[in-house]
C-alpha cells in the first residue's frame, strides 16, 4: 500500500479492477500474464490514489471510475493517436486497503504523456460490485460533507480524457526492468467551499451532486478536476512513495475535452 506524506490525511488507494474480473484478492490484475520479458522491455505497474487534506471539506469514502484506452506514449513519436496499452473498459474501484493494479509490458524508453478516457457505462455492462448510480455515468463518489456530516454522492457523466504530460517534456524509463507508478489526485483542490456549504440536501438527508442536483457545484467540481493530477514513480520499489519521490513527479495534468 502507498502512504501519503505526513502532511496529508491517510489516503485511499485506487486499485484497478477490470470490468470482466471479480478481483478482490489483492493480486495484481494483468491483461498479458507474466511471460518472460523480451529484450528491451520493462514491466509497468499502475496504481491510483486519492489524497485528502488533514481537515478536508469532503471526506471521500469510496469511488468508482470507468475508463478505457489507456496509453503511455513514447516521446519519440509523441502522438495522442499512439497505440493503446490497454483497450478494454475497466473500473477503478476506490477503497481503503484495495491493492489491485494494472500491469502491462512496455518497451524501455522516454515517454511524453499518459492518457486514458473516461467511459460512461451502460446498465447491461455494469461491472460486478459497481453501484447502480454508475449506470450511464463514468464517475461515482460517496463520502460526507464534513461541516455537518451530510452523506454525499457525486455522479459524473463525463466522457473526458485524463491527460498527464511529462514534466520537462519527457521522462525516461530506459534502464528499468520494472516501473511501479501511481496516478495521484489531490481531492483538496476539488471543492468550492461556498458552493459546497450552499448545496441543497435532499429530503432523504443525502447531498446529491450531479447534472440535475446542485449543478453549480457539479460544474465547479468538473472544472477543478482539469488539474491537480500527478504521476509518480516508486523509484526504490519499496511499495511506498517517499517525500523525495513525491517531490519529483514524472507528469502532471487533469481532465481534458476529447
Amino acid at each position: 500500500m502507498i502512504f501519503a506524506p505526513t502532511l496529508r490525511a491517510p489516503l485511499m488507494v485506487l486499485g484497478l479492477l477490470l470490468a470482466s474480473c471479480s478481483g478482490g484478492d489483492g493480486s495484481v490484475i494483468t491483461d498479458v500474464g507474466n511471460p518472460p520479458l523480451d529484450e528491451g522491455e520493462f514491466m509497468a505497474t499502475l496504481h491510483m490514489e486519492l489524497r485528502q487534506a488533514p481537515e478536508p471539506l469532503v471526506r471521500v469514502e469510496s469511488a468508482w471510475v470507468m475508463g478505457e484506452r489507456f496509453r503511455l506514449i513514447d516521446s519519440q513519436a509523441c502522438s495522442e493517436e499512439a497505440p493503446v496499452d490497454h483497450a478494454e473498459s475497466y473500473m477503478f474501484k476506490v477503497m481503503e486497503r484495495q491493492a489491485e493494479a494494472l500491469e502491462f509490458r512496455k518497451k524501455r524508453g522516454s515517454f511524453c504523456q499518459l492518457g486514458l478516457s473516461l467511459d460512461p457505462v451502460h446498465a447491461q455492462k455494469l461491472p460486478a460490485g459497481a453501484p447502480l448510480e454508475l449506470t450511464g455515468a463514468s464517475v461515482v463518489m460517496r463520502g460526507e460533507r464534513v461541516s455537518d456530516g451530510a452523506p454525499l454522492r457525486v455522479v459524473l457523466r463525463s466522457a473526458d480524457r485524463l491527460k498527464l504530460e511529462a514534466v520537462g517534456g519527457s521522462f525516461s524509463l530506459t534502464q528499468r526492468e520494472a516501473a511501479d507508478m501511481t496516478i495521484s489526485f489531490d481531492t483538496s483542490l476539488w471543492w468550492d467551499e461556498q458552493l459546497l456549504e450552499e448545496a441543497v440536501v435532499e429530503p432523504t438527508g443525502e447531498l446529491w451532486v450531479d447534472s440535475e442536483h446542485n449543478k453549480e457545484l457539479h460544474d465547479a467540481l468538473l472544472a477543478s478536476m482539469r488539474s491537480g493530477a500527478e504521476l509518480y514513480l516508486d523509484a526504490d520499489e519499496d511499495g511506498e512513495l517517499s517525500p523525495a519521490e513525491r517531490a519529483a513527479p514524472l507528469a502532471s495534468g487533469g481532465l481534458v475535452t476529447p
